[in-house]
């Protein structure tokens, strides 16, 4: 999640008169958060993968690709880019790939998230660029000329879903995805302390690429069914490639409120997120908890892992009848809490 709605910035060299006008004929709007400031452009195609964030624009009837479209070009492309640099030049990469010769593109970035390297990316990339600085962030851009085709298909193939090994375990997974290319400590953790007697129907919520499910299903032989619930659609599509079970169930979803048609669960498992941006924020991590004893059967089970130094404590006594400390290790904590 972005610390602030970085959306609204990509106007600003239009308001400042830096740039005079778009390119006539279509935009494209990349990773963008909802602003109202883009209401008026009925004609652009959004595309955004993170559940919250999709709602949002469709709550405003705009339809919203999870996917770069195959086959189209564009006149102008805005990217609000990810933090992660190999995501970041993945997106810029394959935005320069579609857009028309002579066509527009301009992206932001947070000066601490790829922000002060910008302008150099879009050089590298072949653009003659511009760039101007608000709210701490950079605002670059150029038009679609001489472009360096070798540094364009070394980030998209840098950036593409790829195949990696941690600790003798293959995982499909992408840059981009929190903690794309290892296994989350957190996690790990966690997994250690999950029971081998889990039964009936249960959640990973938060699922990523799908580790923690994987080495549920490794040592649970009686699971009914398990839904793999993630935000983000890209780390959702690692996780059907790495949990291709008959008894796993996708779903693309905001876990911050109950999921859509999920039956009582049994039991949920879950490492929840707990960053805005750059800075620590325990309230996802608390809804998190709501929406696990909502959706858990009486004497249903949470199993959880947090930092320690988040406080989940007050929520999990007011959401649970009983909470249970099973371990305090490596910076974490582990809780087993019943409904």
């Amino acid at each position: 999640m972005a610390s602030q709605n970085l959306t609204s910035l990509l106007l600003h060299p239009f308001e400042t008169r830096c740039v005079k006008n778009f390119c006539a004929g279509k935009t494209l709007l990349c990773g963008a958060q909802y602003d109202p400031v883009f209401s008026k452009f009925h004609d652009t195609t959004i595309l955004q993968s993170f559940k919250p964030y999709v709602d949002l624009w469709e709550q405003q009837k705009r339809e919203v690709l999870r996917k770069y479209p195959e086959n189209q070009k564009f006149d102008n492309i805005f990217c609000v880019l990810p933090k992660q640099k190999e995501a970041a030049h993945y997106q810029l990469a394959l935005s320069t790939q579609m857009l028309n010769d002579g066509g527009l593109l301009i992206a932001v970035a947070e000066n601490e998230a790829g922000g002060k390297r910008l302008k150099k990316w879009f050089e590298e990339l072949g653009y003659v660029a511009t760039s101007v600085s608000k709210s701490k962030c950079r605002i670059v851009w150029g038009h679609k000329k001489n472009i360096t085709v070798n540094i364009l298909d070394q980030w998209i193939a840098n950036g593409a879903e790829k195949i990696i090994q941690v600790e003798g375990k293959k995982f499909v997974t992408k840059p981009g995805i929190y903690g794309w290319k290892k296994i989350d400590v957190g996690s790990k953790l966690l997994a250690a302390f999950i029971p081998d007697d889990l039964k009936g129907i249960g959640a990973d919520f938060g699922c990523g690429y799908g580790f923690l499910s994987r080495e549920i299903l490794e040592k649970n032989y009686d699971i009914q069914k398990l839904y793999a619930i993630e935000a983000e659609a890209t780390a959702l599509e690692c996780a059907q490639k790495n949990l291709n079970r008959a008894q796993v169930e996708f779903c693309w979803e905001d876990l911050t409120t109950k999921p859509q048609n999920l039956p009582p669960l049994d039991w949920v498992v879950m490492n929840p997120p707990f960053h805005e941006g750059k800075q620590t924020d325990s309230d996802v991590g608390k809804k998190f908890i709501i929406t696990a004893s909502n959706a858990l059967k009486k004497n249903g089970v949470l199993y959880m892992v947090a930092n320690l130094y988040l406080p989940y404590e007050k929520t999990l006594q007011e959401a649970f009848t009983k909470i249970e400390k099973l371990a305090e290790q490596d910076g974490f904590k582990i809780y087993k809490a019943v409904k």
